[in-house]
């Protein structure tokens, strides 16, 4: 992911912030690969079956989510106060 980082002109930080930040799952180190291949991209997107959702409650949030059963809600507003007050007096 290093030379992922570097293609693109940024650190390895900011490709796994941007990452967790979207939602997606975690990979093992196997998958990994060393370059970023946009062909690539689609067929791994049809594996996960993950769809790029936006947030029902933020808007212009965009994240992964499961295509099946999968969450229309991101996990950014989940944390926040207004959700969790929403839940409780539910």
């Amino acid at each position: 992911m290093a030379d992922i980082a570097r293609d693109f002109g940024t650190t390895l930080s900011t490709i796994k912030s941007v990452a967790n930040r979207l939602q997606l799952e975690r990979r093992t180190q196997i998958e990994l690969v060393h370059h970023y291949d946009p062909d690539r991209a689609q067929a791994n997107i049809e594996k996960l079956q993950i769809r790029f959702r936006e947030c029902n409650s933020i808007a212009n949030w965009w994240f992964w989510s499961p295509i099946r059963n999968g969450s229309i809600t991101s996990r950014r507003y989940k944390a926040t106060r207004e959700y969790k007050d929403r839940i409780a007096t539910a």
